[in-house]
């Protein structure tokens, strides 16, 4: 997956999948994320990774575990690639 290039403390990226709302976030640190049930207004999960990269692919993780149950054999490295981040 291509982490998030261009980036400096404070930036926010926000990518939609299946009805949720993954958002990274930049801070001086580390990178948090958060993952959104648009529909319900709910966040559902929100964490901290060293890297834009690994926060892109935790979240993206976590929504298909979310979405498609643990057993799913969806591979989310695959499927990141797909998914167009906009810088916000």
């Amino acid at each position: 997956m291509p982490e998030i290039s261009g980036i400096v403390e404070g930036g926010r990226y926000e990518a939609d999948f299946e009805g949720l709302r993954l958002v990274v976030e930049r801070h001086l640190d580390y990178w948090q994320f958060f993952v959104y049930d648009v529909e319900n207004c709910e966040v559902l999960l929100t964490a901290q990774r060293p890297t834009g990269n690994a926060a892109q692919l935790a979240a993206l993780e976590f929504a298909l575990i979310h979405t498609f149950g643990p057993e799913h054999d969806l591979n989310p490295q695959v499927l990141a690639t797909m998914l167009v981040w906009q810088s916000c």
